[in-house]
């Protein structure tokens, strides 16, 4: 009597837990195709962010070292991100635009619609924009 109410069990439990399996797969793999389709270009950000610390910007309350971005809007064309440091309170520091096929970075802290180019290392646009070519094929 005992070995037959174990197999129902069993049975039951293995049901039940394969099922939760695919379930959360499932979720889970459609959550990484949102994700690849919103941020094609997130493994080629670092570059941006040397680009940035390479640049003019009037950092005032961190180091470039300690400098981040958040990338607010790509489009493929232009890129709009956040600068920000770590810290226990808002450690927001302004605002950039860059436009990939121009090579130009703007500060558009002060002002969206008028904003400041900045001067910075060449080489992080070359190799930002190899390295979005190489997503692209």
């Amino acid at each position: 009597m005992k070995i037959s109410n174990f197999v129902p069990s069993v049975v039951f439990r293995t049901c039940v837990g394969t099922a939760l399996l695919l379930i959360t797969g499932l979720a889970f793999a459609g959550g990484q195709d949102s994700a690849d389709a919103r941020s094609e270009g997130e493994g080629c950000y670092g570059y941006l962010t040397e680009m940035v610390r390479s640049s003019d910007f009037p950092f005032r309350y961190t180091t470039k070292d300690k400098i981040n971005l958040l990338i607010d809007d790509d489009n493929g064309e232009r890129v709009l991100a956040q600068l920000f440091y770590k810290t226990s309170g808002e450690g927001i520091v302004g605002w950039v635009k860059y436009y990939i096929q121009d090579e130009t970075l703007f500060n558009a802290s002060a002002d969206l619609d008028e904003p400041v180019e900045l001067k910075y290392d060449k080489k992080y646009a070359a190799l930002y924009k190899n390295c979005i070519s190489k997503l692209n094929k």
